[in-house]
């Protein structure tokens, strides 16, 4: 990566990037049930504080080459991973059945089945991206009729939640996670002016927000963004989500000053972990206790975040050839450069 684009790299959002994506690898480990709760905590608002973060760095309007872009940089890659996730599949099942593979390439071009993984989320934030650009536009002829729409934005959850309808390509998690963008957009200069309190109240209101978050996860019960459940309340739902996510983010600013380049190219290349952790983490969860002579089970939460650390290491190792190998394919930009990386990239 040039100096210049580091130079427009804004920490603080490569570390919540960087950070939610190890979260999303620590909730699909097989945690035991006294630490389900982490699990439940991880879900309550991860997903949505990647739409949040999508619309606090989308700052394109709605025209062709947009359009174009978010096609190759996410359905592109949303296809390429479907495809290696089939044939790890295949591998992993040691058996060609052709009726159990096209089930799974129809149910990849249709997108409707969240047990397909993680990367449910690209077809979803591209719908979420595109909605957006048509609200976008009432932005500069009317605020008015902007506003309405941002508060209406919210209504899709309520009714998704309750009637619990299928659509393909994931368009009712996007419509779920349509206000978390919004919102995300919105907050900007929010985030701006935060950035630059004390670190002492960084500390106090995060830690305030996490407290709060955690008692509202714990009252709510398990939510998934990915199915559209909202657990027991709509409102301690959204509420919860955008407390965390908040607590989250000022935590994050507080290492502002801190630059790793494990952290920058995670964060460069959360797609690639999104589509390729499954992997890794399939090998430890199942073929490493086989191997070992243990029974596969669930484990404690020391060992989930052993598991998680080695499989964002493994996916990081990912994200540097595949930016050098087709990288569009990936969801990359082949624009990470080996003599920034080996020097730390710092600046």
């Amino acid at each position: 990566m040039s100096n210049k684009q580091n130079k427009e790299r804004i920490v603080w959002i490569d570390w919540a990037r960087s950070f939610c994506m190890f979260l999303v690898i620590l909730g699909h480990c097989h945690i035991n049930t006294q630490n389900s709760f982490i699990t439940q905590y991880i879900y309550s608002f991860h997903m949505m504080f990647f739409f949040f973060l999508s619309g606090l760095l989308c700052k394109s309007d709605l025209r062709l080459v947009t359009i174009k872009k978010d096609i190759r940089y996410i359905i592109l890659p949303y296809f390429t991973y479907g495809i290696i996730l089939i044939i790890f599949s295949i591998i992993r099942e040691r058996s060609f059945n052709w009726e159990t593979i096209s089930s799974q390439i129809i149910s990849l071009f249709i997108g409707d089945d969240p047990s397909i993984g993680p990367i449910w989320f690209l077809p979803a934030l591209f719908i979420c991206k595109q909605i957006f650009y048509f609200i976008k536009i009432t932005k500069s002829y009317n605020s008015i009729i902007y506003f309405i729409l941002v508060f209406l934005s919210f209504v899709p959850t309520c009714l998704i939640s309750k009637y619990n309808p299928n659509y393909p390509l994931f368009a009712d998690s996007a419509l779920c996670g349509l206000p978390f963008f919004i919102i995300g957009n919105e907050s900007y200069i929010l985030m701006g002016i935060l950035r630059h309190i004390k670190l002492y109240f960084h500390l106090c209101l995060s830690g305030l927000l996490l407290y709060i978050s955690i008692i509202l996860c714990e009252f709510n019960g398990f939510v998934s963004l990915a199915s559209c459940t909202t657990g027991q309340s709509i409102y301690a739902y959204f509420i919860n989500a955008f407390v965390a996510i908040m607590s989250i983010s000022i935590f994050c600013m507080m290492l502002n000053e801190i630059r790793l380049s494990f952290i920058t190219i995670t964060s460069y290349g959360t797609i690639v972990t999104l589509g390729l952790h499954g992997i890794p983490l399939t090998i430890l969860n199942y073929y490493l206790p086989i191997l070992l002579g243990f029974e596969v089970s669930s484990y404690p939460l020391y060992i989930a975040i052993i598991y998680s650390i080695i499989t964002y290491y493994v996916c990081y190792i990912c994200i540097i050839i595949l930016d050098k190998w087709h990288y569009a394919l990936f969801g990359l930009k082949g624009t990470l450069d080996t003599q920034n990386i080996n020097s730390g990239w710092r600046i």
